[in-house]
């Protein structure tokens, strides 16, 4: 038995700082800098989950308009040097990103798990970016799929958004414009042009990530904050514990039931109002 979110909503987890070093290098043909990697080295096939069954039984109470959101996104790429930086690059704007370099792990963990964006790169070792793709598609998958490639022609271009790419950036690409195109594809995805989200007298800047009510600033943890936009994002569906967990959380997270429960009540304690209905109910 599933239940049913009038206007659900959950959390997204940030990249965890599972290792730090700095290096010099160059992000996407800018010139080169320290970087920090913000985030493990995802190999896909071999990584380990923990998920329990159950329902969760919260939901917002209401309707919202939303704009684009903080994503899971999967980037594909064989440069680890590269994907590292569109890791951290992503990270800044409190995505989680996690990483695979083989096409045919790639395939593997987009047939396991689900993600809001897919960052793909052409050639690739095992299967190509082309046939990874392609095979997604056959799934009848809508979720957003950006080509990130060298292979610069137009033919390649034609061909990569004829194969069911929503968009292809030829390398080298600005951070910003990249950042650009993801949050373009994510506002494009939930059916939304705006940035902001309002809900009753809560404003949610997704760009700036920064909530107010009542006009006052609430200070929200990155976790409660990527919960209160995951629940705006998805009103009028129906998850599992683990559709929920395996949507939002890294693939390889021990989060449980109840660390989502926990994130809730803080959520709910920072932005309901005294003596009116909890923005966030149970079922």
């Amino acid at each position: 038995m599933k239940t049913k979110f009038p206007d659900c909503l959950t959390l997204s987890r940030l990249p965890s700082l599972a290792c730090r070093r700095s290096r010099q290098s160059s992000l996407f043909g800018t010139p080169a800098r320290s970087v920090t990697q913000l985030a493990m080295s995802f190999r896909g096939i071999n990584c380990r989950t923990k998920r329990s069954s159950g329902i969760l039984t919260h939901a917002l109470t209401g309707s919202v308009g939303i704009g684009c959101a903080v994503a899971k996104i999967l980037v594909v790429d064989d440069d680890e040097e590269f994907a590292l930086l569109i890791q951290e690059s992503l990270g800044l704007e409190n995505h989680a990103v996690e990483l695979c370099h083989h096409g045919t792990e790639a395939s593997d963990l987009l047939g396991r798990y689900s993600y809001d964006l897919v960052i793909l790169d052409w050639q690739l070792p095992g299967e190509t970016g082309i046939e990874v793709l392609r095979k997604f598609r056959n799934r009848k998958t809508q979720t957003p799929v950006l080509m990130l490639t060298g292979m610069t022609a137009v033919p390649d271009k034609t061909f990569g958004l004829d194969s069911g790419a929503d968009d292809y950036l030829a390398k080298p690409a600005h951070p910003q414009e990249l950042a650009a195109r993801v949050r373009a594809l994510l506002r494009r995805a939930a059916g939304h042009v705006s940035n902001a989200i309002t809900y009753r007298d809560i404003e949610v800047d997704l760009e700036k990530h920064t909530v107010t009510k009542g006009g006052k600033r609430v200070d929200l943890l990155p976790r409660e904050f990527a919960l209160l936009q995951f629940f705006v994002r998805n009103t009028n569906r129906v998850f599992s514990n683990d559709e929920i967990m395996n949507s939002v959380w890294p693939s390889d997270s021990e989060a449980s039931p109840e660390t989502v429960k926990s994130c809730v009540k803080r959520v709910r304690q920072k932005l309901d109002t005294d003596g009116t209905p909890s923005i966030i109910r149970n079922i």
